[in-house]
């Protein structure tokens, strides 16, 4: 009924797809991770001013390295004297990187650390505020070089920022900063 070329090319195509949806179900769990900006940013006691989460979703790998997509960034100001905090959401963020993806490599691709996330995209946009009586916000961040001492920072969960966050209705940023330390810290986003 078929020749041998024909079976020869069905089971390479089945052994194909098992292959392809073996590796694809490798991909590590969907995370977050998370960047504290500080009032004084080499404190680890200072107060946090603001909080930039990114939920990141794994949808390649090629090695070590897996490619991330940041499906939502979050910007979180710390609410002052205990207050409520204020909530900024953008769900369709567009890092700038050649394939949208943000590539991270990894001691262990299948256990992904906090610590090598400490270099995120460049990523601007505008963030909608969660609250409705609330002024969006533009946002602009993305990963610095973090030098020795920058590094020595926070038990070594540590990165660097170049960040500008301004209302859409205000002329100067709320806060800005180049080469910042900025405490990392993350996690498996749990369903």
């Amino acid at each position: 009924m078929y020749g041998r070329r024909t079976v020869s090319v069905l089971i390479g195509l089945a052994l194909w797809g098992t292959t392809y949806a073996t590796a694809q179900a490798e991909l590590p769990d969907d995370r977050i991770a998370e960047y504290y900006i500080r009032e004084t940013p080499t404190d680890p006691e200072s107060d946090v001013l603001y909080t930039v989460t990114l939920e990141l979703t794994a949808v390649d790998q090629d090695g070590d390295e897996i490619a991330w997509e940041i499906t939502e960034v979050t910007l979180t100001e710390s609410g002052e004297g205990g207050g409520d905090d204020t909530v900024w959401v953008d769900d369709a963020p567009d890092p700038d990187t050649p394939d949208g993806y943000w590539w991270v490599e990894h001691a262990d691709p299948e256990d992904p650390q906090d610590a090598e996330f400490d270099l995120p995209p460049s990523c601007v946009g505008t963030a909608d505020a969660e609250d409705p009586n609330d002024d969006d916000m533009e946002y602009d961040f993305g990963g610095d070089y973090c030098d020795s001492e920058c590094q020595e920072l926070f038990n070594g969960e540590v990165g660097a920022l170049g960040y500008s966050f301004k209302l859409v209705s205000e002329e100067e940023p709320e806060v800005e900063g180049d080469d910042e330390p900025v405490e990392v810290e993350g996690g498996i986003i749990y369903s």
